[in-house]
């Protein structure tokens, strides 16, 4: 999807191409320095869209990471840059998956939501509702997952919604086919557990703890064992 949707997106007037998006990106990946020092001068030159996007791609890979999220935020708001929904969207996403990687879900839960509104791809809806489901609005996340088609990726995620609404028995319901991970294992504990279903919820973080070979989940299951 983004090769295809860059390719739109990055059209350059006639005259200002001093270079191209795909060289600029090849060059990011072998020297990120040098890609942001050639996409200012496109940039100046009237690389317009396709130079600030390399900009960007090449302060995130510099380790510049919130200047490159800001930048890409800058675009897609630039009413000035012209462009269709999807590539404006598309934008706003990347936006958001970099935010969100920095641990600022206020500023990607924002530009998630504007990626949505513009273009409600799965993807990006899926985003949105996590990022709302992470901030416990758990009726916006509900209202964002019913836009999209049932799939079993989702099954955590619905589960934790439907448990912070307070439906439990429809949050169990997401959580019946094995094999489960780890993750789903421990959500189901937690459901369990408000269901009054002790025993179920023991056996459940038993069997989250004997997959957690990395014991990535230690302390969460910890936490789930004292709460009991």
């Amino acid at each position: 999807m983004r090769t295809a949707l860059l390719a739109l997106l990055l059209a350059t007037p006639a005259g200002a191409q001093v270079m191209s998006f795909e060289t600029c990106i090849n060059e990011v990946a072998k020297d990120p320095d040098a890609a942001r020092q050639a996409a200012a001068r496109w940039i100046t030159q009237g690389g317009s869209k396709p130079a600030r996007m390399c900009e960007a791609f090449a302060l995130e890979a510099q380790g510049a990471v919130d200047t490159a999220a800001t930048r890409l935020t800058e675009l897609a708001q630039d009413t000035r840059a012209a462009m269709e929904p999807e590539q404006r969207a598309y934008i706003f996403a990347t936006a958001g998956r970099i935010w969100g990687e920095l641990g600022e879900a206020n500023l990607a839960l924002q530009t998630y939501a504007a990626a949505a509104d513009l273009a409600p791809s799965p993807g990006v809806l899926r985003a949105l509702a996590g990022l709302q489901a992470l901030q416990e609005d758990w009726d916006g996340a509900q209202s964002t997952l019913q836009l999209l088609a049932p799939d079993p990726t989702d099954a955590l995620l619905r589960a934790r919604v439907f448990r912070g609404l307070g439906a439990l028995d429809q949050a169990l319901a997401q959580l019946q086919i094995d094999p489960l991970s780890t993750a789903q294992l421990l959500e189901r504990a937690r459901i369990q557990a408000a269901l009054g279903n002790r025993p179920a919820a023991v056996r459940d973080i038993a069997r989250a703890q004997a997959l957690d070979g990395d014991k990535a989940h230690t302390a969460e299951i910890q936490a789930l064992l004292r709460a009991l």
